[in-house]
């Protein structure tokens, strides 16, 4: 996902957001998909705002829903 962070990230009207198969990882493999926001975190790919952002947007409104 560091070389391809648009397959789980998009951005629309400059937000981050999840794409389809970011909520796929979510409902499936969500250690997976959090690893990957981290690793693209960490390479300077999403900043810190950007990946809070992208999962309070994947989550919904409830923030303890996983990942």
């Amino acid at each position: 996902f560091i070389l391809e962070p648009r397959l789980l990230i998009q951005q629309r009207k400059g937000q981050i957001v999840p794409t389809e198969f970011a909520v796929h990882l979510k409902e499936t493999q969500p250690g997976l998909l959090v690893a990957s926001v981290l690793a693209l975190q960490k390479n300077n790919k999403i900043g810190i705002e950007e990946a809070d952002s992208f999962f309070k947007v994947l989550c919904g409104k409830d923030g303890d829903t996983i990942p």
